[in-house]
């Protein structure tokens, strides 16, 4: 009988975590914002005034904190001279500070990239971004309470990969013990 107990709690899935663990779900973030098409707005070869725009993102965790490098070139010949015309963001915090019902998805901004949005619980200064080739900020991180990435936007991804990308952010915040604000 005792036997049966224990049986039957092991199968009971509200004894088990559901879903990707944190580990699990950071891999696939890491993947897939570090894969080169990503954060690209493609380039129309036929004229020279395009305003093509390539983003890099390099991603780091530490337990539930991330830090999110982004690198944007621009121009038609953006992905030989990245470098030359590179400018980075630099974007840190914990998922435990983000609410997660403000994870959320932009209308597709022409046809090619989707800008990715989430705020902190209770609109806390808490996600540190840092612009560090921009003599403007000085060396200076600012605090905020919404997330930033392309041009202070969200972070940029191809339509296909935004709702993915919405959920697997919730997911790591649910894991942090990211709570919804207040009001």
């Amino acid at each position: 009988m005792c036997g049966q107990s224990m049986q039957g709690q092991r199968n009971n899935p509200s004894q088990r975590q559901m879903g990707p663990s944190l580990s699990e779900t950071e891999k696939w973030l890491q993947q897939t914002l570090s894969e080169p098409q990503i954060g690209e707005v493609p380039c129309d070869n036929s004229s020279s005034t395009d305003p093509c725009l390539h983003v890099r993102y390099e991603v780091r965790f530490n337990g539930c904190r991330i830090r999110l490098t982004a690198t944007y070139s621009s121009g038609l010949t953006a992905l030989a001279e990245s470098s030359k015309n590179a400018s980075n963001a630099v974007v840190s915090f914990d998922f435990a500070d983000i609410d997660p019902t403000t994870v959320k998805q932009d209308e597709t901004l022409t046809g090619y990239s989707v800008n990715v949005r989430f705020s902190t619980t209770d609109d806390g200064d808490k996600i540190r971004v840092e612009y560090p080739n921009d003599p403007d900020s000085k060396g200076k991180p600012e605090l905020r309470h919404d997330c930033c990435g392309m041009l202070d936007d969200g972070i940029a991804v191809s339509p296909t990969y935004a709702p993915r990308l919405v959920k697997a952010l919730t997911r790591a915040v649910r894991l942090c013990g990211g709570k919804s604000s207040a009001f």
